[in-house]
């Protein structure tokens, strides 16, 4: 019984330091009070023209916010595909690549199934983007309800853009 009391304690410990890195990481970004509303976003696509993103009376939206050159984007880009697409529109929004075909090599690798609109440094700056991948899940008012940065798992996204 004592060595299961010191586990217990230990996974405490441990569960609250990923807390207290996960809360120092995103200090920055934007709030989640919802009182932060996002205009639409008009962005060129990667398929050619432009694609205006805003708000959806039906659906939240997640946009993803990643870089070609990013380890941790190629192993979770795959994830979104996880999220269920009669709840949230996803967005994927490229961020401080080299050049376009860099875009189109990684999507190609991975292969990234959602529109990829290319963003810029406005847009960075905006979001208060400072690590990759960066997304935010908006409300159907586009209010910003979630925030996170880094990996996250199929099942981690379903939860975050989870209508509660």
């Amino acid at each position: 019984m004592k060595r299961l009391g010191i586990w217990l304690f230990y996974l405490a410990i441990l569960a609250l330091s990923f807390q207290l890195i996960h809360t120092w990481q995103t200090r920055h970004m934007l709030a989640t009070t919802g009182e932060f509303v996002v205009p639409p976003l008009t962005l060129p696509a990667l398929s050619g023209g432009v694609h205006t993103v805003s708000a959806d009376a039906e659906k939240n939206t997640l946009i993803y916010f990643f870089a070609p050159w990013c380890g941790i984007c190629r192993a979770s880009i795959g994830n979104l595909d996880a999220v269920d697409a009669d709840t949230t529109t996803v967005v994927v929004i490229a961020m401080d690549y080299a050049s376009v075909e860099d875009v189109q090599a990684f999507v190609h690798d991975v292969g990234v199934r959602q529109k990829v609109l290319l963003g810029n440094d406005t847009l960075k700056a905006y979001f208060k983007i400072h690590a990759y991948p960066t997304y935010y899940v908006l409300d159907t008012n586009f209010h910003v309800i979630r925030r996170d940065m880094g990996y996250s798992t199929a099942p981690g996204l379903k939860l975050k853009t989870r209508a509660w």
